[in-house]
C-alpha cells in the first residue's frame, strides 16, 4: 500500500463547471410551466489540499452534475430564476463543509427568439448562506424539502 502524502491546504482552490445543460420549469409565462432548456455555470471556492491523496481530499463535482441534470429538472415550477439559483446554492453548500463560496450563473436559452440566452448571476459566501437560512427559516424549509 502506498504511503499517504502529507496534505497542504490551499485556500484558493476553484472548481469550475461551465455550460451545464439541463432543464427547468421556471418563468412567468404560460409556456414556461413546461420544462425549458437551461444552462448553468458554477465556480466554487473551497479549501482543499494542493496535493490530494485521492478524491476524498477534493470537492467531487459528480454529485453536482448528477443533481443538476437528473433531479433539478424535477423541481416544481417557480416563477423566478432568482429562486432556482437559491436552490442550487442550497444543494451545493450542503454537499461539503470545505466550500467557502459559490458563484452561479443560470440562463434560459429559449426565452426570446432574438436573444441567445437570458439569465442571472449571483455569488454567495457560506457565511451569507447560513445567515439567510437563519433569518428566514420558513422559506428555506420549503427549499430544503424540494431538493431533498
Amino acid at each position: 500500500m502506498p504511503k499517504q502524502k502529507l496534505l497542504f491546504v490551499d485556500d484558493d482552490v476553484r472548481i469550475i463547471m461551465d455550460n451545464i445543460s439541463t432543464s427547468s420549469m421556471v418563468g412567468i409565462w404560460k409556456h414556461e410551466l413546461n420544462p425549458q432548456p437551461i444552462l448553468i455555470d458554477i465556480d466554487i471556492l473551497a479549501s482543499t489540499p494542493v496535493n490530494p491523496n485521492g478524491i476524498d481530499d477534493c470537492i467531487d463535482y459528480d454529485p453536482i452534475c448528477h443533481w443538476l441534470t437528473n433531479e433539478f429538472p424535477r423541481l416544481p415550477h417557480t416563477e423566478l430564476l432568482e429562486m432556482r439559483i437559491l436552490e442550487i446554492f442550497d444543494f451545493i453548500f450542503n454537499l461539503d463543509k470545505r466550500i467557502k463560496s459559490i458563484s452561479i450563473s443560470i440562463f434560459k436559452t429559449k426565452a426570446f427568439a432574438n436573444v441567445q440566452r437570458v439569465g442571472i448571476s449571483k455569488s454567495m459566501s457560506i457565511e451569507t448562506f447560513k445567515k439567510m437560512k437563519t433569518d428566514n427559516p420558513i422559506h428555506w424549509h420549503d427549499i430544503d424539502s424540494m431538493i431533498a
